[in-house]
């Protein structure tokens, strides 16, 4: 009687917990009886719904994102999972990215990355800009949005990773630019004057040479007008 009425369910309660643990999402547990054992099935549901909310929220905001994403454990800079969006991203396959350590990618030292990682870890950071380097040998600069979550029992960092390397090529290209002579790609005034005016408060020694970078200017243009005569 004890065994039909109290035994049973819970051994079959206990044999639909493992059933979802095995990925069954589909399985629930009978809400017929409206004893204190109805009570309990009824709680285990819920609490299947809760946690089938959060798989589903955790595939939305990691899985589906098109923004590379990696959980890494902060003791050991191992990765524990990676996103499609990473995997595409560093050139590695998802079941790669979870057997190999950050640093791996990383082109800072161990033990710079192993700072960093308590810097998230701790909460005092959440922005870094790191070099990282791809399956095929790229190496691309990146900025790292990283902060603690728990998962599954442990404290880990999820990182969302950006590639900036285009955009910095670009901010060098453009200081380039604004900073040197177009045509003889030197230096121009505008760099000469913020590097005095720097070394200036550093109260740094230096020699300054000026001649006219007009007429230099005239004499590379008449240069390069005059033709070529192969011999």
């Amino acid at each position: 009687m004890i065994y039909q009425r109290i035994l049973h369910p819970i051994k079959a309660l206990y044999q639909l917990t493992l059933a979802r643990e095995q990925g069954k999402e589909d399985i629930w547990a009978s809400e017929v009886r409206q004893d204190q054992l109805g009570h309990l099935v009824r709680a285990l549901n819920h609490l299947f719904i809760v946690q089938q909310d959060k798989c589903q929220l955790y595939q939305k905001m990691f899985q589906k994102n098109v923004a590379p994403k990696l959980l890494i454990d902060p003791s050991t800079g191992a990765i524990v999972d990676a996103n499609p969006a990473a995997s595409r991203f560093y050139g590695y396959s998802i079941h790669k990215l979870r057997t190999i350590n950050i640093c791996q990618i990383n082109t800072a030292t161990a033990e710079d990355v192993a700072i960093e990682m308590q810097n998230a870890a701790n909460e005092q950071r959440c922005y870094f800009r790191f070099i990282h380097r791809l399956a095929d040998g790229q190496l691309k600069e990146v900025e790292v949005f990283s902060g603690p979550v728990h998962y599954e029992g442990r404290m880990l960092l999820y990182s969302i990773v950006h590639d900036v390397s285009a955009q910095q090529e670009l901010q060098r290209h453009l200081f380039h630019l604004a900073h040197h002579d177009e045509l003889t790609s030197l230096f121009n005034r505008r760099y000469l004057m913020n590097y005095l005016e720097r070394k200036y408060k550093e109260k740094h020694n230096f020699g300054l040479i000026m001649f006219d970078i007009d007429f230099f200017k005239k004499l590379m243009t008449a240069m390069a007008m005059i033709p070529v005569i192969k011999c």
